[in-house]
């Protein structure tokens, strides 16, 4: 065995019997960083491969067991914790992608729960709206063409959804307006916006939030 060689595994020995020592999982964890992990396992490896070498090679040249012992037990802790480090890596893995999992599940659950109350709001929204246009007296048609005009459609985009001229649904519109009190579009919008944001004086004297 050459001298450089033992030189490294006294050098190393120490290392070896403060990584096997029993330690809690968390805590072992809570000393290494991942990457510090991984090289100080591919380290070991190194370690365990080279003494494992070196035995071969003395037992060949017929040294004694008391040369050759001490080597073995070099493999024997290199080995294990190599073992350790592995099943500790690998606990982390898994239990990033069950954080990961969970994460997933609770986004999921979080946007199913957002997009049934937003469904809900907007179908009171949508019923409130119905009613307020019958009680105005608008038609069927009309309060379709008040939606599209809400919904932000020209004169000409909802004569060719409803596939009538653009002075059918111009006529309409102004019928639409006559009957609210309304005087164009923009009245029309602000009147069921306002309803649903509250008045422009609420907004002004709510206090700012942080």
């Amino acid at each position: 065995m050459t001298y450089a060689l033992k030189q490294f595994k006294i050098q190393h020995f120490t290392a070896l019997q403060y990584v096997t020592e029993p330690m809690p999982l968390s805590q072992n964890t809570a000393i290494f960083t991942k990457k510090e992990r991984v090289i100080l396992t591919g380290f070991l490896f190194f370690v365990a491969l080279l003494t494992t070498l070196d035995v071969y090679e003395d037992i060949h040249e017929g040294a004694s067991p008391f040369h050759i012992i001490p080597e073995v037990i070099i493999i024997l802790l290199a080995t294990t914790a190599v073992v350790y480090l592995s099943y500790v890596l690998a606990q982390n893995r898994k239990e990033s992608l069950l954080r990961s999992l969970q994460q997933l599940r609770n986004e999921k659950k979080i946007s199913s729960q957002w997009k049934e109350s937003a469904s809900k709001f907007k179908q009171g929204i949508v019923e409130a709206i119905e009613q307020e246009m019958m009680a105005w007296g608008l038609s069927p048609a009309e309060q379709e063409i008040a939606f599209l005009l809400l919904k932000g459609f020209s004169i000409k985009e909802i004569a060719e959804i409803r596939k009538t001229s653009e002075r059918t649904v111009r006529h309409q519109s102004t019928l639409i307006y006559r009957k609210s009190g309304l005087s164009g579009r923009a009245q029309l919008s602000a009147y069921f916006l306002e309803d649903i944001l509250g008045p422009i004086e609420e907004q002004t004297q709510r206090p700012e939030q942080d």
